[in-house]
């Protein structure tokens, strides 16, 4: 540090510049673009998470999300974290809005094998009032007088909200307040050490974002993970109880497109199946159909839902748009049943699918793909991205 770098500014960003040279050397594979836009992403999540949250003065920020391209964000669930201290009290009001599925997902500090997770907290638990709205209180004790209380634990360090809807722009989204109850709400302005602090520490939280999806990556392409799914256990990482996941890599020669099929039972009350890049960084959901979920996908006569992940437009409902991406990853969520669907996966040449399907599935012209594009653009602004 010098006297013209009092904050460490200065030295953040030549952190951040190692970080990004370390980074394009790591690719080296004409992928130099991807992996700049997903350290721009993380550098806001950082700002969020790391220099602004803080559990005194706390509210819902965005989260894992559209742009900030780290954590895999489902496209049907708009996420937000409060920062907070487990030993403290806080309340929270708002209006429960009509999306099917309100959660908040407790987590702790980093542990060898993620962020420590508890049990959620469901919105569906809460006594709302008539007009929507709600209150809970959250503390390590039960309050003397509350329509609604949910315990705190010592060692949770964040909320993370979840707001999930597979009808995009149709559900009225929930408003959500926090503030805490046992310090001063008054806000001092940031002291310059403190800001120092988090300045030095900065490029590493970018790069532990950026990394983990790189490492998740390479960690199924080693396994033998391509053209295949395979369960992943996500509870400990703020999965649901009753939510399935299954993913693998996907990697497309030419001509060649990959055959999905599944036959989801009458258990399942909601599904999304998802691309990300090669650096696991969700494919962009709200400008091509990168995504499938009940409300936008078609199961066939049959029984079983078919989906065709492909570089060009293959003509059928159900493609999922790698948007010029011959490798990355499929993700598949399945919510309630006792188990998830088998999903089988076939590599198929382009000419050849039609003959490979074995009974009709929905065809689309090009007119109506660009028709279900706009809507999707629709849809995903009516939610908002945070």
């Amino acid at each position: 540090m010098t006297g013209t770098d009092p904050i460490g500014w200065a030295a953040c960003l030549d952190d951040l510049r190692e970080l990004a040279d370390r980074l394009h050397a790591r690719v080296g594979d004409g992928r130099e673009a991807d992996i700049a836009v997903k350290m721009f992403g993380a550098v806001m999540g950082a700002y969020l998470t790391h220099l602004w949250a803080e559990p005194d003065h706390t509210s819902f920020l965005p989260s894992v999300g559209y742009y900030q391209m780290y954590g895999t964000p489902n496209p049907d669930t708009v996420y937000r974290n409060a920062a907070i201290d487990g030993t403290g009290e806080y309340v929270i009001r708002g209006h429960r809005g009509t999306v099917p599925d309100v959660s908040i997902m407790p987590f702790g500090s980093p542990t060898a094998t993620g962020l420590r997770t508890f049990r959620p907290f469901d919105f569906n638990d809460l006594t709302i009032d008539t007009d929507g709205t709600f209150e809970v209180v959250l503390s390590g004790q039960p309050p003397d007088v509350a329509a609604n209380w949910w315990r705190l634990e010592t060692e949770m360090r964040t909320l993370m909200l979840r707001s999930v809807s597979d009808d995009w722009g149709a559900h009225v989204e929930p408003r959500v307040a926090i503030v805490r109850l046992d310090t001063d709400p008054r806000r001092e302005r940031i002291e310059t050490d403190a800001l120092r602090r988090r300045f030095q520490a900065f490029a590493a939280v970018v790069e532990a974002m950026v990394m983990s999806g790189i490492n998740r990556v390479a960690a199924l392409r080693s396994e033998g993970i391509v053209n295949q799914l395979r369960l992943v256990d996500y509870s400990g990482n703020g999965g649901l109880d009753d939510q399935w996941y299954q993913e693998g890599c996907f990697e497309l020669g030419d001509d060649e497109v990959l055959l999905v099929e599944a036959r989801p039972s009458p258990e399942v009350r909601a599904y999304s199946l998802a691309l990300t890049d090669a650096y696991f960084s969700t494919i962009d959901w709200a400008n091509a159909q990168s995504s499938l979920n009940r409300k936008q996908a078609v199961i066939d006569p049959d029984g079983v839902l078919r989906a065709v992940v492909a570089v060009s437009d293959p003509g059928v409902r159900n493609w999922l748009d790698t948007t010029g991406h011959r490798f990355g990853v499929l993700q598949c969520r399945w919510t309630g049943g006792s188990l998830p669907p088998h999903i089988s996966v076939t590599v198929v040449q382009e000419a050849a699918l039609f003959e490979t399907i074995p009974s009709p599935v929905e065809r689309v012209t090009p007119q109506e793909r660009s028709a279900a594009v706009r809507a999707r653009q629709i849809g995903a602004q009516l939610r908002g991205r945070w």
